[in-house]
């Protein structure tokens, strides 16, 4: 005798049921991915400005004081 795993119903009265769970697990694994590059993507910004050798703020235009008469 085979032990059959039982099917999920999908459809009530002829209408699909959407099944919460699935969209949850769904947005939550795109909301970890989504972090995961946005932390990448700081990493990657930071090690640039470590390498280009800034570390200041960055200059507004039309601030510069040698311009000013």
């Amino acid at each position: 005798m085979q032990v059959q795993e039982l099917a999920m119903h999908t459809h009530r009265f002829g209408k699909k049921i959407k099944l919460p769970a699935t969209i949850a697990i769904k947005h939550q694994l795109r909301k970890l991915m989504f972090d995961d590059l946005v932390k990448e993507a700081e990493e990657a910004a930071l090690q640039c400005s470590d390498i280009s050798g800034f570390g200041g703020k960055p200059e507004v235009a039309g601030t510069d004081s040698s311009r000013r008469a």
